[in-house]
């Protein structure tokens, strides 16, 4: 085919969001965003604000600005890792021996990218869902799951599912990480984002006790 002058794609970006046309797992529209965002992170570093101004800049210009499109799109623990790195550094936090996951705990879940990414992605899907495509697949991945979960909408909400300790149980319905049941779409807005914080702290507690122990 690329002998005969035709250009092959394997993934692209869309309407800002990142597509993958094959099973390869790729993500550069998001990288190449957050390496884009090196210049808010030096203004920001460089800003005499309140330190309540800049927390708002983050929530409201670095996510959406970095993470625009990762509600379907994989985002290794790393990048998010040195997401929050770039935060405490910035807001001058950077002291010896500082952890930047463990500053996070300090602050409100939405100063964290990793639960900006988990609201979004939620959001997203109560908004683009269509139960009749969506449920059934993601029934079928639950039911018979793979290895590695394809690129794809289906799968990183299942993997994101998975983060929290919920679980998919059909129909819209889901379990989360006290047992409770709730329909994704038909939930009202504020429960949602309710048991995503309250999960959010549940693990951020558990993966700090891991930390202050080594």
């Amino acid at each position: 085919i690329v002998s005969r002058g035709y250009r092959i794609s394997h993934h692209c970006a869309d309407l800002g969001g990142h597509l993958n046309y094959t099973r390869r797992f790729t993500n550069y529209t998001i990288r190449s965003r957050i390496a884009k965002a090196k210049v808010f992170w030096g203004l920001l570093y460089r800003s005499i604000s309140p330190f309540a101004h800049k927390l708002r800049a983050i929530c409201t210009v670095a996510w959406p600005r970095s993470l625009h499109g990762a509600s379907n799109v994989g985002l290794g623990e790393e990048r998010v890792g040195k997401l929050r790195t770039s935060m405490m550094n910035a807001m001058r936090w950077n002291k010896k021996g500082a952890s930047p996951l463990l500053q996070a705990l300090l602050l409100p879940p939405r100063c964290d990218p990793g639960f900006y990414i988990l609201m979004d992605t939620f959001l997203m899907f109560r908004n683009a869902c269509v139960p009749d495509l969506m449920f059934p697949v993601l029934t079928g991945l639950t039911l018979a799951p793979p290895k590695h979960f394809d690129p794809g909408p289906g799968g990183v909400f299942l993997s994101r599912l998975h983060q929290l300790n919920w679980r998919w149980d059909h129909n819209g319905y889901i379990l989360d990480h006290e047992g409770l049941r709730w329909h994704i779409l038909d939930c009202p807005i504020q429960l949602l984002k309710s048991r995503l914080q309250h999960a959010w702290r549940s693990e951020e507690r558990r993966v700090g006790k891991e930390c202050r122990s080594r």
